[in-house]
């Protein structure tokens, strides 16, 4: 959320030029007719394999704005945009761009955002075969626990919903998550953001739910300024009450017709953007909290009397008293009476009106919250030579933690490889500061950090984890509530009250948040900010931005419906190469059952001597002849897994899973990957149905220091050695790919958190 300031000149004149002008109507062509005759592809699969060359290779934002520039010549268009126009003075929402402010009587300019009608986008994505089905995921799905939280389906609110004659519980009604946040653009020139409303479908699974195909761009505000909240979704409000009481009648593809309704249930993003649509005071003012009634106090720094002398801090509370939605009202009307803040409330807003909970709807973002807010404050804190003098600072270690970091490989589906702290913390990505405390922060701070200090930060580490999970248990929210008490509680006594800021306070709500919503993994961020990502792409220039990302926005988000509807020809095979999560990965065969979408990688080696302790393991599975070829990698549910024997990957180390072996979890480094023939058939080829093995080394879990952490539950990582015990299994049986560590005399392996976050 940032912005930098425009001309007030320029942007008058680029206001009055743009209120003259109209918006373009494409005129709709044939795409089916080939490029010219005898051309192998038509015009809508050469459009599509532009567009899908230009997002795979990154190309710059006026690149690929010039290209779905001109597809947009080609295409009809697809959504009617709404023009929303308000006085920019005033904030005060006006009829047409003609009309005149009654509070300023003219004096200021008008302005527009955009609305990009939530129907249009529904009954284009109804239209798509078997999207009508996905919706019912939530009756459909299998639980792994059935009283354990799982997804938002499991959370109370949705719950409340979905009972027996509840809202949610007609399978043609569906929900919405909205989320929120400034874009800024034109860096170091103007104070220029955008700031677009994303719908999140809940009732998809989180996979589909998350493809940015599925997810809706209802609305636009641009400009210098930051939305007035109450102008901005004042139209969405309006549309949602319909929605919601009288519902829309679909077309769907088998020329049937479904009435369905929608709601917004919840909302994510970051502490600014939440207190400004909630309209409540900020992060740092009193009563700053939108969950419950902590005041908070302002304290003297070494600032002294200037301005940034003074910090907002929440001393720790054992049981601060929750704000409850019905409590708005009487701060509303307490709020009129004085002119004043009541807790926080500063005024009305049309959110409370949009949702069923004002409280509870709102969620706590870890992104935003845990790890660019508490774990990049603890970094600064132990590695910034401003705090040298103070117990807890790393600074003079920075070096010892930096080659510990630069030791470790991650696998294949970490996108980003470890950055140095020293160097490059200032640059770190919030996927970084989530890697580093997940993952890596733990083993490498081990015997560098003061076991106080250590001890007390793993309790954070903990508690995020089992708020983290696919399957949380009751007894995994309590013990995540009692770990977080007592890192909130213990934060001050070690690092100072001047730092226990709303970041810290507000993990105290994190576990009451999980019940209310769902893991934390539901309304993190994370893939929402990415979407943030690709429409800073979707200008070129400064004139007309809104209308730029408005009009190619609906394109780019729906590219790869756009290629799966292309049919079957070198066109389509283009484009899904292009745009696929592996790149450069020839597959060979399918490793049956087709469910688990695993595919041999690569060559076939002969294997002619089989070592007599590969013999012994393959022998446990009654495995004994047969003809033998070996192979390095696989790729199972889009993760490319590479044997110890692959030695061309040098940043990435892909061979440390974890399989169930005879009903046990057992970690274990896969040597290689064999292929069996039971065969002496001399056919060629043959029809005969090969086995698929890995061979590896077992690794042992150990105990470590974090098992004496009262509380602590840090299953997910584990103190490992390594054993002689070759083992052999079925390809089938692995669960997952799993980090490996090697510090010092020490090693560990990691899985991950949950199954669904991408890393």
């Amino acid at each position: 959320m940032s912005s930098d300031t425009a001309d007030e000149n320029e942007m008058e004149t680029e206001e009055e030029e743009e209120e003259e002008e109209e918006i373009p109507q494409e005129e709709e062509v044939e795409g089916n007719q080939p490029l010219y005759e005898g051309a192998p592809l038509t015009l809508h699969q050469s459009l599509v394999a532009i567009l899908t060359l230009a997002v795979a290779h990154n190309l710059t934002g006026t690149c690929i704005v010039d290209i779905l520039q001109l597809i947009l010549l080609h295409c009809p268009v697809t959504n009617v945009l709404k023009f929303h126009y308000y006085c920019t003075g005033c904030m005060f929402p006006l009829e047409t761009k003609e009309s005149v402010c009654r509070y300023c009587n003219g004096a200021n300019e008008v302005a527009y955002f955009i609305e990009l009608p939530v129907i249009a986008q529904l009954q284009t994505m109804l239209l798509r075969t078997g999207f009508y089905d996905l919706l019912q995921y939530r009756f459909l799905r299998i639980k792994k626990v059935a009283e354990n939280i799982e997804d938002i389906y499991d959370g109370e609110l949705y719950k409340e919903h979905s009972q027996e004659g509840g809202f949610l519980n007609n399978r043609n009604n569906i929900s919405f998550m909205w989320y929120s946040d400034g874009v800024a653009i034109f860096r170091g020139s103007t104070n220029y953001s955008v700031w677009p409303i994303f719908l999140v479908i809940n009732e998809l699974s989180y996979k589909e739910r998350t493809k940015k195909e599925h997810m809706i761009l209802a609305g636009l505000w641009f400009g210098s300024k930051k939305p007035d909240p109450n102008v901005f979704l004042l139209p969405f409000h309006t549309f949602f009450q319909s929605f919601e009481n009288e519902g829309h009648v679909f077309n769907l593809p088998n020329q049937t017709e479904v009435r369905m309704k929608g709601m917004v249930l919840c909302g994510t993003c970051d502490y600014q953007a939440k207190s400004m649509f909630m309209n409540f005071r900020a992060h740092n003012g009193y009563y700053g909290c939108a969950r419950c009634y902590s005041r908070g106090t302002s304290i003297q720094t070494a600032g002294g009397a200037k301005r940034n002398g003074r910090v907002h801090v929440h001393p720790y509370e054992p049981n601060p008293r929750e704000r409850k939605h019905d409590d708005i009202q009487e701060c509303l009307r307490r709020t009129g009476e004085t002119g004043k803040p009541c807790f926080g409330v500063l005024g009305p807003s049309i959110l409370y009106r949009m949702v069923p909970d004002f409280i509870r709807s709102m969620a706590i973002d870890i992104m935003h919250g845990v790890f660019l807010g508490v774990c990049k404050l603890l970094m600064k804190l132990w590695f910034s030579s401003e705090y040298n003098q103070f117990e807890f600072s790393l600074n003079n270690l920075v070096q010892l933690v930096d080659a510990r970091l630069k030791l470790i490989r991650p696998p294949s589906f970490v996108q980003r490889v470890p950055r140095s702290i020293e160097k490059h913390l200032k640059h770190w990505k919030a996927s970084e500061y989530k890697l580093w405390m997940m993952y890596y922060s733990v083993p490498v701070l081990k015997g560098i950090m003061n076991e106080e200090y250590l001890d007390h930060y793993v309790k954070l580490v903990s508690a995020i984890f089992l708020l983290s999970k696919d399957s949380i248990s009751l007894d995994d929210v309590l013990a995540a509530k009692t770990l977080l008490h007592s890192f909130v509680r213990d934060f001050a006594r070690l690092y100072g009250i001047r730092f226990l800021g709303l970041n810290v306070h507000q993990l105290l709500h994190l576990p009451s948040i999980v019940l209310d919503l769902g893991p934390c993994w539901v309304y993190s961020c994370f893939f929402l900010e990415g979407m943030n990502g690709y429409l800073s792409k979707m200008y070129h220039g400064t004139r007309y931005v809104g209308l730029q990302i408005s009009k190619s926005a609906s394109y780019f988000l729906t590219l790869p419906v756009m290629v799966r509807d292309l049919e079957l020809s070198p066109a389509r095979t283009f484009c899904e190469k292009l745009i696929s999560d592996v790149k450069c990965v020839k597959l060979n065969e399918q490793i049956p059952p087709a469910s688990a979408h695993c595919f041999t990688v690569g060559q076939y080696f002969p294997l002619p001597l089989i070592p007599q302790s590969v013999q012994d393991a393959l022998a446990s599975l009654n495995v004994v002849g047969g003809q033998y070829q070996m192979f390095h990698r696989l790729r199972r549910k889009g993760i490319v897994y590479s044997a110890m024997t692959y030695t061309r990957g040098v940043r990435k180390l892909s061979a440390f899973v974890l399989s169930t072996i005879n009903n046990v979890p057992k970690f274990c480094a896969v040597d290689y990957f064999i292929r069996r023939m039971n065969c002496e058939c001399n056919n060629d080829p043959c029809n005969c149905k090969p086995e698929y093995y890995a061979i590896g080394t077992l690794f042992k879990s150990k105990r470590w220091f974090v098992h004496d952490i009262p509380g602590v539950r840090l299953s997910f990582m584990s103190s490992v050695t390594r054993s002689d015990e070759t083992l052999a299994f079925r390809i089938e049986s692995i669960n997952c790919l799993c980090f490996y560590f090697e510090i010092g005399d020490d090693v560990y392996i990691g899985k991950p958190v949950n199954s669904l976050e991408v890393e």
